[in-house]
């Protein structure tokens, strides 16, 4: 069995695109597994292309530390993620591929 991919990671502390879409974008990314961090509870969303994209994911993250896991290949962004922080204080390290 082979590796797919290489698994990298980037931590971001605000609202912004993660510019994580790799040399080949026509290949997109796939976020694996996200850790939170934080002092305020709140809301990650991540979406496809920018603010106003498609909403992959969404997720609702505690005053606290946790590692939210995706299951199989993680889930697929054909562009660069985006994420928001809402009412969210903290920082998330996404580890993609």
């Amino acid at each position: 069995m082979s590796t797919q991919t290489d698994v990298l990671a980037k931590t971001v502390s605000g609202t912004g695109a993660l510019s994580i879409g790799g040399a080949n974008p026509s290949l997109g990314v796939r976020i694996k597994t996200v850790y939170w961090s934080g002092t305020t509870a709140g809301t990650l969303t991540f979406t496809d292309g920018g603010s106003s994209g498609t909403t992959r994911i969404t997720l609702v993250v505690p005053a606290a530390a946790v590692n939210v896991a995706i299951p199989g290949e993680g889930v697929r962004f054909t562009n660069d993620p985006y994420v928001t922080f809402t009412t969210a204080v903290g920082s998330a390290t996404v580890f993609y591929g």
